[in-house]
């Protein structure tokens, strides 16, 4: 039970740390996310995240993963306040 507790309790705390860089991203920059009917969004949350990047298929080339079909531009850009690179 306690290893359980304490994936669950890293799991929440990165989900909690990739929603705050969003809004800290967001704030900084004035450039807000879209959400599902295109509105922009100036709180988003990890839920939005989960729901835009959910179709997202990785596959694994030598050393190296990739995507295995290019992210749309909504995908890409949930990305960049992650600080993550599409390749």
């Amino acid at each position: 039970m306690a290893a359980l507790g304490l994936v669950l309790w890293f799991a929440l705390l990165l989900w909690c740390l990739s929603e705050r860089q969003m809004r800290e991203d967001v704030k900084t920059t004035d450039i807000p996310l879209t959400e599902w009917d295109q509105n922009p969004l100036e709180r988003p949350a990890a839920c939005m995240m989960m729901t835009k990047l959910s179709g997202v298929l990785v596959r694994q080339v030598s050393p190296q993963r990739q995507p295995a079909r290019p992210l749309s531009a909504v995908q890409q850009q949930y990305l960049l306040p992650l600080r993550v690179t599409a390749s």
